[in-house]
């Protein structure tokens, strides 16, 4: 399933015309890397 994060996160992510203090929580990712 696709995460669409632009709409979940959006006050993350998408920036505003007003600068503003935000809290971000902590993520948990792993990283696959091969050849």
């Amino acid at each position: 399933m696709k995460h669409e994060w632009r709409k979940h996160e959006k006050d993350i992510y998408i920036p505003k015309k007003k600068p503003e203090i935000i809290d971000v929580q902590e993520f948990k990712y792993i990283t696959i890397t091969g050849k």
